[in-house]
C-alpha cells in the first residue's frame, strides 16, 4: 500500500551539537565545566571515557574463533601431504591466534589502566617501579593484590598468568630475526619455525580463557573498604558477562565456580 505523500513522517535532523553516549561510556563534568554567574548556568562541559576491556576481549573472541576453524584444517590438509595448503593453514592460524593473544594482553593492560585509578600504590612503590624497570606483569600483579580479594594460596597462579600473558605478548612485539632451531609441531610430529607452534589455538584459548576469567573473577571480588572500586566493578561486570556468556556456550565453563 502507497503511503500518501501527506501522512509520511518527517525525517529527523541529525543534532549538530552534544554528546552522544554509547554502552560502556562513562561520563562525568571536569572540574570547572558546571558554573554559575549572576545567576546563570554555564553550558555544561562533558567529558567521557570508554572501557574499552571488553572490546579488546570481544576482538580476542573473535580471533580465537578464527584459529580455531583454520586449526581443524590442519590435519586433513597433513594427511593429503599438500604442502602448499599446509603452508597457508599454518600462517593463516598464527595469524589468528598471535592477533588473539595480543587483544587478551592488550584487555589485561586496559583492565590495569583502570584499576590504577582506583587502588592506591604508595608514592615510593611507584618511583622503585620506575628507577628498576619492574616488569609490567608484577606492577599489574601488585595492583591486583592491593584491590581484590584474592585467596593466599591462589596469588601464585595468579602471578603465574600475568607473567605468560605478558611473555607471549613480549615475543610478539619484539620478535628476533635470528635464525633458531624449529620446535617440533604437536599436530604435525615434524620441527617447524617456533612462532607456529607458541602462537596456535590451543595456546590462544589458554591465555585468552585467562585473560578473560581473571578479569571477571577479580570484577566480583573488590576489597570491601574501597568504594570507588567498588563501583568501577558494578559498571564493568554487566559489559563483560555477554562475553562470558559466549565463551561459555562455545567452550564451556570458564572457570569452577563454587557451588551452593
Amino acid at each position: 500500500m502507497t503511503v500518501p505523500e501527506n501522512n509520511k513522517q518527517p525525517t529527523p535532523t541529525p543534532p549538530t551539537h552534544g554528546v552522544f553516549i554509547s554502552k560502556g561510556m562513562r561520563v562525568g563534568i571536569p572540574p570547572g565545566g558546571l558554573t554559575i554567574k549572576d545567576g546563570q548556568l554555564s553550558p555544561v562541559v562533558l567529558h567521557a571515557a570508554l572501557d574499552v576491556v571488553p572490546h579488546w576481549l570481544a576482538i580476542a573472541l573473535g580471533h580465537l574463533q578464527v584459529a580455531e576453524a583454520e586449526h581443524a584444517r590442519l590435519s586433513p590438509a597433513w594427511q593429503e601431504q599438500a604442502n602448499d595448503k599446509i603452508a597457508r593453514i599454518l600462517e593463516a592460524e598464527f595469524m589468528a591466534s598471535v592477533q588473539a593473544i595480543m587483544a587478551a594482553a592488550i584487555s589485561m593492560d586496559a583492565f590495569y589502566a583502570g584499576l590504577k585509578e582506583h587502588v592506591i600504590i604508595p608514592s615510593a612503590t611507584l618511583d622503585a617501579w620506575r628507577q628498576k624497570g619492574t616488569a609490567r606483569y608484577k606492577q599489574v600483579y601488585e595492583t591486583i593484590r592491593r584491590g581484590f580479594k584474592v585467596r593466599k594460596e591462589a596469588l601464585p597462579k595468579v602471578r603465574e598468568a600475568l607473567k605468560e600473558i605478558y611473555r607471549f605478548r613480549d615475543l610478539a612485539v619484539h620478535p628476533e630475526p635470528k635464525l633458531a632451531q624449529p620446535l617440533k609441531h604437536p599436530d604435525l610430529g615434524v620441527g617447524t619455525e617456533w612462532r607456529f607452534v607458541y602462537y596456535r589455538f590451543e595456546n590462544a584459548k589458554g591465555l585468552v580463557n585467562v585473560s578473560l576469567s581473571l578479569i571477571i573473577q577479580l570484577l566480583n571480588s573488590p576489597k570491601p573498604n574501597n568504594s570507588e572500586l567498588h563501583r568501577y566493578t558494578l559498571e564493568s561486570l554487566p559489559l563483560l558477562q555477554p562475553l562470558v556468556d559466549e565463551w561459555e556456550d562455545k567452550y564451556g565453563e570458564l572457570y569452577s565456580r563454587i557451588h551452593a
